[in-house]
C-alpha cells in the first residue's frame, strides 16, 4: 500500500513539474533565478561579438581600400629614407590577407546570427513543449511499472535532454566564452586592433598628402614626411606586424564565434546526457 502510495506521489510530482513548464512559469524562474543565462543576457553577449565582427569587418575593409591604391606605386625615395621602396611588393602580403580576413569576419558574423536564431528557437520551445512532453512520458513509465531501459524512459530521457539542452547548452556556452575571452583574447584583439588602424592611417596620411591619392606614394619628400623618414626596412618592418595583427584578428575570431562555443556546448551535452540519463534511469 505504501509503495502504491510512493508512486502515485511521484507520479502527481513529475505532472505537475509538466504543468509549471508548459505554464512558463517554470522557465520564468529559472530566467529570475540564473541572470547571467537568462535569455536577455545571452542575446546582449551575442550582439556584442556581433558588434566587434562588424567593427573589425569595417576597419579591414577600410584597410583594403588604401591598400589598393596604394600597392600599385614603387617609391624612389632617395638617401633621405635609404633607397627605393616597392610599396605593391611590401603591401601584397596584406593584400592577400585582408581577402581571407572578411571572409572571416563574414563566417564570424554568420555564427552569431545562428547563434540568435537558435536562442530564440530554444527559448520557445525546450521547457514549454519539450520538458512536459519528456515529463509526462516519465510519469506514464513510472505509473506503468515499466523497466528503466524501457522504451518509454527512452524517449522520456531524450525529450528531457533535449529541453535541458535547449534551455542552458547554448547560454552557459555563450557565457564561458565570453569569460575566457575577457581573460584571455580580448587585449590580443585590442592590440591588433591598434596595428591595423594605424597602418590604415600611415598609409592613408602618405596617400592624401599631395592631394592626389595616386600620385601620394612617387613623391619621395611627401612620403619623408607623411611617414618619419622612413627606411624601406622600417615600412617592411611595419607591414610584417600588420599581416601578424591580423592573423591575430583572425585567430581570436574564429575561437570566440567558432571553436569556443562548439567546445563548451560539447561538454555541455556530454554531462547533462549522463546527468539525464542517470535520474531518468534512477527514478523508480
Amino acid at each position: 500500500m505504501w509503495a502504491v502510495a510512493r508512486r502515485a506521489g511521484l507520479v502527481l510530482a513529475i505532472l505537475m513539474l509538466a504543468g509549471a513548464a508548459a505554464s512558463g512559469a517554470l522557465d520564468r524562474g529559472l530566467d529570475r533565478v540564473d541572470g547571467p543565462l537568462a535569455p536577455d543576457a545571452t542575446r546582449a553577449a551575442l550582439h556584442r561579438v556581433q558588434l566587434r565582427a562588424a567593427e573589425a569587418y569595417v576597419t579591414a575593409r577600410a584597410l583594403g581600400r588604401v591598400v589598393a591604391v596604394a600597392s600599385s606605386a614603387t617609391v624612389n625615395a632617395g638617401v633621405a629614407v635609404g633607397g627605393s621602396l616597392d610599396v605593391g611588393r611590401v603591401l601584397d602580403p596584406i593584400d592577400k590577407l585582408l581577402d581571407s580576413f572578411s571572409d572571416v569576419m563574414m563566417a564570424s558574423l554568420v555564427a552569431v546570427t545562428a547563434q540568435l536564431i537558435l536562442l530564440d528557437m530554444f527559448d520557445a520551445t525546450a521547457l514549454s513543449w519539450l520538458l512536459p512532453a519528456g515529463l509526462v512520458v516519465l510519469a506514464v513509465a513510472v505509473a506503468g511499472r515499466l523497466g528503466p531501459h524501457g522504451r518509454a524512459r527512452r524517449v522520456a530521457s531524450v525529450l528531457i535532454l533535449a529541453a535541458v539542452l535547449g534551455k542552458v547548452a547554448l547560454p552557459v556556452a555563450v557565457s564561458v566564452t565570453e569569460a575566457l575571452s575577457a581573460r584571455f583574447l580580448q587585449h590580443r584583439a585590442e592590440m591588433a586592433a591598434g596595428v591595423v588602424d594605424a597602418t590604415r592611417a600611415e598609409v592613408a596620411a602618405a596617400e592624401a598628402a599631395a592631394g592626389e591619392p595616386s600620385r601620394a606614394w612617387y613623391d619621395p619628400r611627401r612620403l619623408t614626411d607623411q611617414l618619419g623618414a622612413l627606411s624601406p626596412n622600417d615600412f617592411a618592418a611595419r607591414a610584417d606586424r600588420a599581416v601578424d595583427a591580423i592573423l591575430t584578428w583572425m585567430t581570436v575570431f574564429i575561437l570566440e564565434t567558432m571553436v569556443m562555443p562548439l567546445g563548451i556546448g560539447g561538454a555541455v551535452v556530454i554531462l547533462a546526457r549522463a546527468a539525464v540519463r542517470r535520474v531518468v534511469t534512477v527514478v523508480p
